[in-house]
């Protein structure tokens, strides 16, 4: 193989302008080799097939990652720790990647979707851009288990900080028709009840104190509005 041979075979290996500057200092490299100078050469060579990838290694795995997961798809044990081990930084990139493309929270599988809300879960990350636009859309999310995973978040947070603003979207979620079935409750009404109970402050009473007398009402309703038996 001839030089412009090897140099047209490395070149669509070379995925951001880091790489590409390499590959330029690499061919000044061998451009200054004699014709007996082989640990010279084999120094270029590995300089070739091994820098640019150490440079850009993280963006090599963000790019990887693109292609791999499936956000269709149920992550598997293998994505949800490689998922997890990445940097706030790296999720970041990735989620912007997606909205790039139209993909919203909703378009990811619920499974993926708990993924972001956990992300989300640390406070040193609860207040950035990327986790008030997840946090939001899990808060109406159509799974129940993303929804109860946001509750969660919430409860562990804002614990006995008396947050009014925290206390009265907990409310609204917990207002959501499909936190009802046939005019019952299910488990995450009482997640949220605890999660405001846990918050503490006036507010919270007399909040939960509302909600109580709220599914009261609806049981009434539910009961008053159930077909009778025909004997």
């Amino acid at each position: 193989m001839n030089i412009t041979q090897f140099w047209l075979n490395l070149w669509p290996r070379c995925e951001d302008n880091r790489q590409i500057t390499t590959i330029l200092l690499a061919m000044t490299c061998f451009s200054h080799l004699k014709r007996f100078a082989a640990p010279l050469t084999f120094f270029c060579m590995l300089f070739v097939m091994n820098y640019p990838y150490a440079l850009g290694k993280d963006q090599q795995k963000f790019r990887d990652t693109l292609g791999v997961f499936n956000i269709e798809d149920n992550p598997s044990k293998q994505d949800w720790g490689y998922f997890r081990q990445q940097t706030f930084d790296w999720k970041k990139d990735l989620w912007y990647q997606h909205t790039s493309q139209g993909h919203a929270l909703a378009s990811w599988h619920w499974g993926w979707r708990i993924a972001w809300v956990k992300a989300c879960g640390q406070k040193q990350y609860f207040k950035s851009r990327l986790c008030r636009e997840i946090i939001q859309a899990s808060e109406t999310d159509q799974a129940l288990v993303v929804r109860s995973q946001t509750v969660e978040v919430y409860h562990a947070l804002f614990h006995n900080s008396q947050n009014k603003h925290v206390i009265n979207k907990l409310a609204k979620m917990y207002t959501n028709p499909r936190n009802f079935r046939r005019g019952q409750p299910l488990y995450i009404s009482q997640e949220i009840i605890s999660a405001i109970k846990g918050i503490g402050g006036n507010h919270s009473t007399l909040v939960i104190d509302k909600l109580v007398q709220m599914n009261q009402q609806n049981t009434q309703l539910s009961k008053r509005n159930k077909p009778q038996k025909k004997y």
